[in-house]
């Protein structure tokens, strides 16, 4: 992003020096130091003055636009993503637990039957 010195930015948003000075001080405006030097960047303005025409700088404008409507998109896909993890974990716990359910049927049928054929075969055979 393109830095403006205090005379540019008066002249892009079209307000005197005393003004700007006005929106730093009560921290409307951020400004960056170099030095002596003070400047304040292209994008802190625009959002302080949405309003103002860059001369040369409306593409900047626009593909400080279109930037911020790819990052809010990609939010919104990050957040879609992210809720779509938590119901495939939620799936996947209720999948596992499913599963040790079963099993473990599984093993006290197993064990019913095994008791089953025990005692069949100790009647069956009645000698052994």
């Amino acid at each position: 992003m393109n830095k403006l010195n205090i005379v540019e930015a008066c002249k892009l948003a079209s307000i005197s020096r005393p003004t700007l000075y006005k929106y730093i001080n009560n921290g409307t405006l951020s400004v960056v130091k170099d030095g002596k030097n003070t400047f304040i960047e292209t994008s802190e303005l625009i959002r302080v003055f949405p309003n103002i025409k860059l001369n040369n700088n409306d593409d900047e404008v626009k593909n400080l636009h279109s930037l911020t409507a790819e990052i809010n998109h990609k939010d919104e896909i990050i957040n879609m993503l992210k809720k779509q993890l938590n119901d495939k974990q939620r799936d996947s716990e209720f999948l596992q637990q499913q599963l040790t359910n079963l099993n473990n049927n599984f093993t006290t049928i197993n064990k019913l039957l095994e008791d089953k054929t025990d005692k069949k075969r100790k009647k069956f055979l009645g000698i052994f």
